[in-house]
């Protein structure tokens, strides 16, 4: 079974179906392009030129069984990591 992190103990392993993780694209306001470019000292232009622009946060999230139906067990929202 793929390590999802830190799944709390009332989710019995006997319950878990299936440990879904994903990457959300999305795209800054202009407000938080402005924000990050003075915070990394850069114009917004070369900001998004960069190999290393790409907005996204990472979705983890376990299915369980309840009743015979599956839902959403546990998930959790994790900014950009550079282990990603």
């Amino acid at each position: 079974m793929m390590s999802i992190g830190m799944i709390p103990a009332t989710i019995a392993p006997a319950t878990r179906r299936a440990a879904l993780r994903g990457h959300i694209r999305f795209e800054p306001t202009a407000d938080q392009l402005k924000t990050a470019a003075e915070q990394a000292g850069q114009s917004i232009e070369d900001m998004k030129k960069s190999e290393e622009y790409d907005p996204y946060f990472s979705l983890k999230a376990v299915l369980v069984e309840e009743n015979g139906a599956l839902k959403v067990g546990y998930f959790e929202f994790v900014p950009r990591s550079m282990l990603d």
